[in-house]
């Protein structure tokens, strides 16, 4: 439904290998030896990014390892929020031949989830083979949580507060209990990979009180 989705989708249609960057960068060449005739799709370069001590060194470790294996094709994925535009694009330049140096890589942007997605998706969703797609669109426009609807992730945290608690009274409960969800689904890889100093800060942040109004709900800040 996201980006691994589709990259899992895409190595098995292409006839590519999927890999998770971790495991890509952490791997013994030598036990790969046909990659180097495959496009590779190395999903989560965020996820390698997470705790290092230089946010530029994971997309070096990427690359080292792709030249370790014979510079085969490859795509490799990263969550907007930790893409270093210049860094990266700069990066990955340097795997192309002196013919296309001035050419910057292809970057492309997954689109927002449309309705039609919606109503093939819902259905598939843990606990949701029941659920109306409609309807559950429409609730969630009466409660002001459209911004919900078109991110994969946001989506499937907005159909587990739901579950959980059912349709609040009024929109400001929706939000509150769509936060509560989102604050617990913080990604543990991202949690392992603090220093526990960092950690502990992290923990009395995580939660940061918004005013709206008069009234104050507590939200999860996501700028780490």
């Amino acid at each position: 439904m996201g980006k691994t989705t589709e990259f899992k989708q895409e190595a098995s249609i292409s006839g590519g290998s999927y890999v998770t960057a971790r495991e890509f960068v952490r791997m013994d060449p030598s036990r790969r030896p046909g990659w180097s005739h495959k496009t590779l799709f190395i999903d989560g370069l965020d996820e390698i990014r997470a705790g290092a001590s230089d946010p530029r060194n994971p997309i070096d470790d990427v690359i080292e390892k792709l030249a370790a294996i014979g510079d085969p094709r490859f795509r490799i994925s990263c969550h907007t929020g930790s893409w270093l535009t210049y860094t990266d694009r700069t990066a990955l330049k340097s795997l192309q031949d002196e013919n296309h140096r001035n050419h910057d890589p292809i970057l492309l942007e997954l689109n927002p989830l449309t309705a039609q997605d919606l109503n093939r998706i819902l259905p598939e969703l843990q606990d949701c083979a029941d659920v109306d797609p409609n309807s559950f669109i429409q609730e969630a426009i009466a409660h002001r949580m459209n911004a919900f609807l078109w991110n994969p992730h946001l989506l499937q945290i907005l159909v587990k507060a739901i579950l959980a608690k059912g349709w609040p009274q009024n929109s400001l409960r929706a939000f509150e209990s769509a936060c509560d969800h989102l604050a617990t689904e913080f990604n543990k890889q991202h949690i392992d990979s603090m220093q526990p100093r960092v950690l502990a800060v992290w923990r009395r942040l995580q939660i940061k009180k918004t005013s709206i109004g008069r009234r104050t709900l507590d939200c999860l800040d996501l700028s780490y």
